[in-house]
Order: C-alpha cells, then sequence, then structure tokens
C-alpha cells in the first residue's frame, strides 16, 4: 500500500548517503517495525492452526 511513497522516498536518500547506508537504515527501521509488532500482546499470543481445525469448504 505504502510501496510507492517508500520509493519516493527511498531513491533521493540513496542519491545522498548512498546505496549501502540507505538499504542498512531500511533494514533498521524494518526491524524496528517487527519488534514494535511484538510487543503486542495479541500478536504474541496468535496460534497456527492445525490442518484438522481448519474448516472444510462450503
Amino acid at each position: 500500500m505504502f510501496g510507492p511513497i517508500g520509493l519516493l522516498i527511498a531513491g533521493p536518500v540513496a542519491i545522498l548517503v548512498g546505496s549501502k547506508p540507505a538499504l542498512a537504515g531500511c533494514a533498521v527501521i524494518i526491524v524496528l517495525c517487527c519488534l514494535a509488532a511484538l510487543l503486542s500482546p495479541r500478536v504474541r499470543r496468535l496460534e497456527a492452526r492445525v490442518p484438522s481445525e481448519v474448516a472444510p469448504p462450503r
């Protein structure tokens, strides 16, 4: 959804600071977002469904 906006921002940033620092910065942002999601108790308590528990299609 926000991919094109990220590309609009990442291109000029990569030109200003270089591609390797830009990629490292993006990696840090992704890790921080994942860690922020894991702070939610509802996300930490998600359980995978066993195939036998999945309802058959109607």
